[in-house]
């Protein structure tokens, strides 16, 4: 097929928002099937990195929303077009995550191979892949090479050469640590082992028993009819049409209701529609009964396999209800077949006309922590943090515990409610510690409208500045944009320094030759930015970089918007514009924000002025004295944890005055 995008192929296809948008700009160059209609193969180009398990995750949406219970493997196979920005180093950077994402579906061992190497680029075509020298199986260590070869070269569109470098276990990651998570690995696996045995002895024994009752109950009732006198053909027949509604009709011990089946079960999540009879498994999350005329009770079964939840509905006669109610209890695991059928009442796709539902064995799977060194978790919510934690404390105190850890911290948000189930869960001779703490709010109260001022007039000459970068940290990440406004005696002149876009970077000049300018544009001027810890963090960072000494007076037109506009909830740049009716457009390009933020503080200029305020000085005066936007400064999280039990009454009484 010719290159299409990737919505004009797959018309149909429901994905959340991020992924939706990053496919807008993928093209699909190929789909094909194989003979036997089991595989689906789909070619796919992007100008984007796209996580692999972002294409896992699109592969299972493909095949469960087209193909439904057909089964069918879904393949993406991409390929990118990237920009010059990368090289290979850069990209193993940020893609390193992915390629060990695929290992893992391809060859756990391979993942653990490359997990433990140590990858270099010597240059920028050769990338060297260290590997100890324990590992024995080099055929393993050709096929990875492979691997990455493919993914470096075919995939991503680089001409690179990838070398192994074998080292000695002293250079290569702790094979001790690997040895110790390998033991506790095959200590669970062998206890959960001796676990299932026992647990499937015990259910052949409690079968066996079942079967002797049913037999020394079947003979009492031939004694009993051969007694009455030759009754027992229509007593039989009138016995068996009673039991029809709910009763056991196998021999099969296992069997808990209707008839015994062998189908293989399929996943709720593929049940998707009304597609006849299904044959399913799941945990029995809840059963409700409800009566109804005839002598007769709607039983309703909410089942769940952990991919999707369905309710299962059936017909039982009363006399057969103590029965039912003793093996369909909440909490099993059942495998039961029936009819897919969109319910009339509640609109909802259910399951009914039960064939069989027979027991089966607990298919979840604990999670265990395999680390060689215990990780003690210093910032864990309960249920107690409302909107955020979902657990009991004990709950969470018992898997710490159970995963071998040392100790917990519980701190939930502004409260220590759940500290008394937390005492009751670890009595003290146990050797596990559970550490008190709370996850407070601060707000710097002490930060100063306009920073480092020196009593400049409101007269003065401002820049009004605004930065677009690659990230929010101005040590990890890089300045790609500058807009910077100056306003002097008002009205104000525009002057913008560079742009923006991946092939637009590659052409622009560099932060350093461009720095120097817009230092040399600020000079004597008064710097104002929204949200200005922001911008003058990276304008400083840079600064440090080049060895430029930096001592701005800095104005933040959001500290003053919450001291001139204190009915505003937000003060993002949009909202204080809309307030102040100064139109915003090409919101993050940096000359368009800055030129809207130049507006807004030549505004807040008169706004001051009306207040008979005309100094910087003035204006931080009229911040330290405003409570009402103390209130609306932004918060940061602190985790405060106590050390002892005088530090426990200490933060029981910080978190009581907090809240008066």
């Amino acid at each position: 097929m010719n290159e299409r995008p990737f919505f004009e192929v797959f018309r149909t296809l429901q994905v959340d928002g991020p992924v939706h948008s990053l496919l807008e700009q993928v093209m699909v160059t190929r789909v094909s099937m194989t003979p036997k209609q089991d595989v689906f193969r789909v070619y796919i180009t992007s100008k984007k990195l796209i996580a692999k398990d972002q294409l896992f995750q699109l592969a299972k949406q493909i095949r469960r929303q087209i193909f439904g219970c057909r089964r069918v493997q879904v393949h993406i196979f991409e390929k990118f077009l990237l920009s010059g920005q990368y090289t290979p180093q850069k990209l193993w950077d940020v893609y390193e995550d992915s390629v060990l994402t695929e290992l893992a579906a391809y060859s756990p061992y391979k993942r653990s191979i490359m997990k433990n190497a140590r990858v270099e680029f010597p240059d920028e075509n050769t990338m060297t892949v260290g590997i100890s020298d324990k590992i024995y199986d080099k055929e393993a260590v050709d096929d990875l090479l492979r691997i990455l070869d493919r993914v470096l070269n075919e995939r991503c569109g680089f001409r690179v050469k990838v070398d192994v470098k074998y080292l000695e276990s002293g250079e290569s990651r702790s094979m001790e640590k690997s040895e110790a998570e390998l033991k506790q690995r095959i200590s669970f696996l062998t206890e959960n082992l001796r676990k299932e045995k026992a647990r499937k002895a015990e259910a052949k024994q409690e079968a066996d028993r079942t079967g002797q009752k049913e037999k020394e109950s079947q003979k009492t009732k031939e004694g009993s009819s051969r007694k009455a006198g030759g009754k027992s053909f229509g007593e039989h027949r009138y016995a068996k049409s009673d039991r029809s509604f709910g009763a056991r009709r196998s021999d099969n011990p296992d069997v808990l209701y209707g008839r015994d089946f062998e189908d293989e079960p399929i996943t709720l999540d593929q049940v998707i529609e009304e597609m006849g009879e299904v044959t399913v498994r799941g945990k029995l999350l809840n059963v409700e009964e409800r009566e109804i005329r005839g002598e007769r009770t709607i039983i309703t079964l909410t089942v769940s396999d952990f991919t999707d939840t369905i309710h299962v509905k059936m017909f039982a006669k009363n006399e057969v209800l103590p029965d039912i109610r003793e093996k369909l209890q909440k909490g099993n695991f059942v495998k039961l077949k029936g009819m897919t059928t969109l319910d009339r009442f509640d609109h909802e796709l259910t399951i009914s006309s039960v064939v069989g539902i027979k027991k089966t064995a607990d298919f979840t799977t604990s999670r265990m922590d395999y680390s060689y060194k215990k990780r003690v978790e210093l910032h864990c919510h309960t249920k107690m943090s409302d909107m955020d934690g979902v657990t009991d404390a004990s709950v969470l105190l018992k898997r710490a515990k159970a995963w071998g850890m040392p100790a917990l911290a519980i701190t939930d948000h502004g409260c220590v409610q759940a500290f008394t189930e937390a005492s009751h869960t670890i009595s003290k001779d146990e050797d596990f510690k559970v550490i008190y703490g709370v996850e407070g709010y601060l707000v710097d109260d002490l930060k100063e409208v306009v920073e480092h001022s020196r009593g400049q007039s409101l007269d003065s000459a401002c820049v009004v500045f605004d930065l677009e970068t690659t990230g929010l940290s101005a040590v990890n990440n890089r300045i790609i944009e500058i807009g910077a406004v100056k306003v002097e005696q008002i009205p104000f002149e525009i002057e913008q320094l560079t742009s923006i876009s991946d092939e637009m970077v590659l052409d622009a000049p560099v932060i350093e030759d461009v720095l120097p300018e817009f230092l040399k544009f600020c000079e004597g001027c008064v710097l104002i930015a929204h949200n200005a810890s922001f911008d003058a963090g990276f304008i400083e960072e840079n600064c440090r970089r080049m060895g430029i000494e930096t001592d701005f007076t800095v104005g933040d037109t959001v500290s003053m918007a919450r001291l001139l506009l204190p009915n505003l909830s937000k003060f993002r740049l949009d909202n204080v514009a809309k307030a102040l009716n100064i139109p915003l457009h090409h919101h993050h390009r940096a000359v368009d924000d800055a030129a809207c933020t130049a507006d807004i503080f030549v505004k807040f200029l008169e706004m001051f002025r009306a207040r008979d305020i005309n100094t910087l000085d003035e204006v931080n005066e009229l911040g330290k004295a405003n409570t009402a936007a103390i209130k609306k400064l932004p918060t940061f999280h602190i985790i405060i944890l106590a050390k002892n039990d005088i530090g426990r009454v200490n933060l029981y009484r910080l978190v009581s005055m907090s809240h008066l």
